[in-house]
């Protein structure tokens, strides 16, 4: 296996090779991604608020609020039709009757 990114470095840095331990575990992959996000301090303050108010932490909160972003929209194609067609027709009985 692959010596790990710091060691690699530490070996360039120091022309030392150094041994990997033999009782090291091997990595598992456990199907999870790491992501790294840098926000405005304003926004990270209201998704800490958020966070606080659901008994969450600021990174449960956004693997949520993603996670709710990303799923396609759990409605069947019929009931958002008719939700479509009722926001139209409620937009246009509040056009002037001389743009209807």
């Amino acid at each position: 296996m692959e010596k790990p990114r710091g060691i690699r470095w530490l070996e360039e840095q120091t022309g030392q090779i150094l041994p990997r331990p033999a009782d090291l575990p091997e990595p598992v992959d456990d199907g999870m991604r790491h992501l790294t996000l840098r926000l405005p301090v304003a926004m990270h303050a209201h998704l800490a608020k958020v966070a606080a108010e659901r008994n969450l932490t600021v990174s449960q909160l956004a693997r949520q609020l993603l996670t709710d972003g990303l799923q396609p929209a759990r409605l069947p194609e019929r009931e958002a039709l008719d939700i479509a067609i009722a926001a139209l027709d409620e937009m246009r009985r509040r056009l002037p009757p001389s743009a209807a």
